[in-house]
């Protein structure tokens, strides 16, 4: 998970909470905005020639029924260039929220499907490596598949990576055989 999508999602956090708004409906409603950026409008939200102030105007005529606070994010991320994260600044904010409810999602890249003993003992070190066994959450394991990984498994939970996969051994004694 990028840091910046992670920094987002925290302030977007900090004003639902100061605001007293309902994180669900908020966090639906950038979906829903999310949703309906076609090609076009993407186009249009990232490009550098148009002015920010000209971008606001679109999304404040466009976006009329959308909470104050939600209009207010977007033009965070217009003035600051990082309407291109929205997606990842939404996904960024879900993981929190459900972290929040007592589940830790981690990501894990695998060449193969891990069984029921892999993922049980993969669970364990990860809440060795991550949380130092200190953790009162369930760890959920979301599992991507990725055919290039010859063996082992690279672990990410928001911006810590912990690489026990076999490609980045071979890449790196390559790059030490070539020098």
């Amino acid at each position: 998970m990028d840091s910046i999508c992670l920094s987002y999602a925290s302030a977007l956090a900090s004003i639902i909470k100061e605001n007293k708004k309902n994180n669900k409906e908020i966090i639906e409603e950038l979906i829903a905005i999310s949703e309906v950026f076609d090609d076009e409008i993407l186009k249009f939200l990232y490009s550098k020639v148009i002015k920010a102030s000209d971008k606001k105007e679109v999304l404040k005529n466009s976006l009329k029924d959308v909470d104050e606070d939600v209009l207010a994010f977007l033009y965070v991320l217009i003035d600051n260039n990082r309407i291109n994260l929205l997606n990842g600044i939404i996904e960024a904010y879900q993981l929190k929220d459900k972290e929040n409810d007592g589940i830790i999602t981690i990501n894990v890249k695998s060449s193969k499907k891990l069984n029921e003993k892999e993922l049980i003992r993969l669970k364990k070190i990860i809440l060795k490596k991550f949380f130092n066994d200190n953790l009162d959450k369930e760890i959920v394991i979301n599992e991507i598949i990725d055919p290039s990984l010859l063996q082992g498994l690279v672990i990410e939970y928001q911006n810590k990576v912990l690489d026990a996969s076999l490609i980045d051994k071979q890449v790196s004694l390559k790059e030490f055989l070539e020098k």
